[in-house]
């Protein structure tokens, strides 16, 4: 695998055979953000005038009673589908980011930099990265932080190993060789174990937290898996395999697959709703969300159509929506908890690839590869 600096082509998810991707040019530097500045997220707008003078003092009046009425109503209108977003920073972060981890107390957010090899760390009050970027193993791609906040680990898709990043020092203490092209990421709910998706390799390989070494031998699973979810008692873990178009379920205790469950073409990200019932999971090659019954395992309903590309995608804590971040789209789409759109997509930065909740839920963290930024959005409550 080729290291990949400024201004190459880089990739966030590689599927077999990839199409080729366009070259990635840096944004250029943001100014800071300011926390208190908030900017409200509409969609566009169009909007015309007419000849002469008097359809320009018409289009004047026309303009003043549509800003009156979007300030009045506009709120509304968002919360009848959901809580409204409002952008409150656009944080920039290091070259083609690809995913975002928050710490439990949601006092950091850490963005791994697939273009420059390394994990950039965000103060979450003070929206603002914090120290110099932690220098990590060769296209860092997913990220997980462990249940009391001492630990990252990065997956680095070009140097098929796993960097351990202890908090407190923001610093590397171990690294960890896994499979070819290791890419999905879950850390078991107590923190004892990690597990790794290796999207070249076809199999999961499990980490002793204690002792940062491989434990056991690979689980096989389908073609390509990428990202990794890890049920909320951590008794089953669920692999999206690209180019299978399924997801792999393997039993956590046995270290074995029970099951497949076809979802999609494309399958890449997936997420647990905090009860555990239910499993969303973006299906990039069909534009699609499928919506997995745990215990019967089986897709309910039909896909929902969200978008060219969707990529990452999260939960609300109280389980009621659902956010997928469509990647060509360059919006955030709204689901409800049986997989219905709610509202209009929210724009956000260019190429959004992912997305986490903070745990009270009035914040969203959303990664755009490139813009190369952390887009901040609250939610308002009710």
């Amino acid at each position: 695998t080729t290291r990949i600096a400024a201004g190459q082509t880089v990739r966030i998810r590689r599927a077999p055979t990839p199409p080729p991707r366009p070259e990635v040019t840096p944004a250029p530097p943001r100014p800071e953000a300011d926390p208190d500045a908030t900017e409200t997220i509409t969609s566009p707008r169009s909007s015309g005038g007419g000849r002469g003078r008097l359809a320009l003092l018409s289009a004047i009046v026309v303009f003043g009673l549509l800003v009156v009425a979007s300030a009045v109503f506009l709120p509304r209108l968002l919360a009848a589908g959901g809580a409204p977003f409002t952008q409150v920073a656009a944080i920039p972060v290091g070259v083609a980011p690809a995913e975002v981890a928050l710490s439990p107390d949601g006092t950091r957010a850490y963005v791994t930099n697939l273009g420059a090899d390394t994990v950039s760390v965000v103060d979450t009050a003070a929206a603002t990265t914090v120290g110099e970027p932690i220098p990590v193993g060769d296209m860092p791609n997913s990220v997980a932080v462990n249940p009391d906040g001492t630990r990252v680990y990065v997956t680095n898709n070009g140097s098929d190993d796993v960097s351990v990043i202890d908090t407190a020092t923001a610093a590397v203490v171990a690294t960890v060789p896994v499979g070819q092209f290791p890419d999905g990421l879950a850390v078991a709910p107590d923190g004892s174990r990690v597990y790794v998706g290796n999207a070249d390799s076809d199999d999961v390989v499990v980490i002793d937290a204690a002792t940062n070494e491989v434990t056991g031998p690979p689980i096989p699973v389908g073609d390509s898996p990428f990202g990794l979810a890890i049920s909320p008692d951590g008794t089953r873990l669920y692999i999206p395999e690209f180019a299978a178009g399924a997801c792999s379920i393997i039993d956590t205790e046995s270290g074995t697959v029970i099951e497949t469950v076809d979802v999609g073409e494309g399958p890449l990200g997936a997420a647990f709703s905090p009860s555990g019932e239910r499993l969303y999971v973006t299906n990039q090659a069909e534009g699609t969300v499928s919506v997995v019954d745990t215990a019967s395992r089986q897709v309910v309903g039909t896909p929902t159509a969200v978008g060219t590309k969707p990529s990452g995608v999260a939960v609300t804590p109280d389980g009621s929506r659902v956010l997928v971040t469509v990647r060509d789209d360059d919006t955030l789409v709204v689901l409800d908890a049986d997989g219905a759109q709610v509202g209009d997509p929210v724009p956000v930065g260019d190429a959004p690839v992912s997305v986490v909740v903070s745990a009270d839920g009035t914040r969203v963290y959303v990664v755009s590869e490139r813009s190369n930024d952390l887009t901040v959005l609250t939610v308002a409550e009710g």
